[in-house]
């Protein structure tokens, strides 16, 4: 990844569910546009999710506790990873799920995994 695909900014979180991701939440606002609504293909936010490695999102947020070299299966290099990512995910939507009130998040600056070490 050479930059953040998400600009510094205030944008809201909104619950979403899909086949592929049946209960999470996506950034949206006026910037974002990596996630298409399922019935009209308009692009409208980005997805909240778990994974570890760069492959496993294509313009989503991956949720961890931090970032570390790993070993990926079947790899023979260490790559930078998403440490504790299903785990810090789910505290991430069990927050959100809690939350009565509407839930904004403020963008200020995201590195890229290749800029962190």
């Amino acid at each position: 990844i050479e930059h953040s695909c998400v600009p510094a900014g205030d944008y809201e979180l909104v619950r979403y569910s899909s086949p592929k991701y049946k209960h999470t939440w996506a950034l949206v606002g006026r910037y974002v546009s990596a996630l298409k609504e399922p019935q009209t293909g308009v692009r409208f936010g980005i997805l909240f999710h778990s994974g570890n490695w760069e492959r496993d999102t294509e313009g989503c947020i991956l949720v961890g506790a931090g970032i570390a070299p790993m070993r990926p299966p079947l790899e023979d290099e260490l790559e930078l990873a998403v440490t504790d990512s299903v785990r810090t995910t789910g505290r991430l939507i069990a927050l959100l799920d809690a939350s009565r009130e509407r839930n904004y998040l403020t963008i200020v600056d995201i590195p890229s995994m290749t800029d962190v070490g």
